[in-house]
């Protein structure tokens, strides 16, 4: 029998690609799920978005996102740190700009992303204040990760 794969299953198979950095398997799948209808899931597209970005394909990353009609913490995440871990990041604090004005509240995760991209573009004072931000304005408790982030 032919086993027919819904929006979760992508979701679950996606980041085993991510993991592995397996970028051609992610883009086959990526087509299957065009053709099963299912691209416009958020669940699915977050999959997408988180795949692309940690196999180092920004620009396919960036394509999902700028496709979704719904995003949420998760796919601003993705994006932001595909960007910082990928060196680029003045497009990550670019985006975490875009993401405050629509309203949607950074996590612990928003801000690994963006304190990890000051210190990659080298803007520590930038990062201070991003990190005095994360705990005054958005009230997140700084955990290892941050604190690695600023050293």
């Amino acid at each position: 029998t032919d086993a027919k794969l819904d929006s979760h299953s992508f979701a679950s198979i996606l980041p085993a690609c991510a993991s592995l950095a397996a970028l051609d398997q992610g883009k086959g799948i990526h087509e299957d799920i065009i053709r099963s209808g299912l691209q416009s899931y958020v669940t699915v597209e977050n999959s997408l978005l988180d795949m692309y970005a940690k196999c180092g394909s920004l620009e396919d990353a960036r394509k999902v996102f700028n496709r979704m009609t719904t995003r949420d913490v998760v796919s601003w995440n993705a994006m932001i740190v595909g960007y910082a871990i990928h060196g680029c990041g003045k497009e990550a604090l670019q985006l975490f700009e875009q993401m405050k004005h629509t309203g949607t509240g950074p996590d612990h995760v928003t801000f690994i992303g963006v304190l990890s991209a000051t210190c990659h573009a080298g803007l520590v004072d930038d990062g201070w204040q991003y990190f005095d931000s994360m705990v005054e304005d958005y009230h997140i408790t700084p955990v290892m990760e941050h604190y690695c982030c600023m050293g």
